[in-house]
């Protein structure tokens, strides 16, 4: 998912981005705790780490995971 919000916002290949995400459900907190660094590497980001209320995001999207499980991510170059 966020390859595809890379190439929305225009994003260059080689440019390196923060990527955001909030979750309510706690498996996936604590999912994207321990492996956001490996996340932000497989997509190029400078970090992959929790929501910020003080950031403007370029490309926000909502994703439904599975029943009742969604997931929020936000790219800012």
């Amino acid at each position: 998912h966020i390859q595809d919000m890379r190439k929305t916002a225009g994003y260059a290949f080689d440019d390196q981005v923060e990527a955001h995400w909030h979750s309510d459900n706690i498996d996936i907190q604590k999912t994207f705790e321990v492996h956001g660094a490996n996340i932000a590497l497989d997509t190029l980001s400078r970090l992959f780490k929790g929501y910020e209320t003080d950031k403007i995001y370029d490309v926000e999207k909502e994703y439904n995971l599975a029943d009742g499980i969604t997931i929020w991510l936000a790219t800012k170059k």
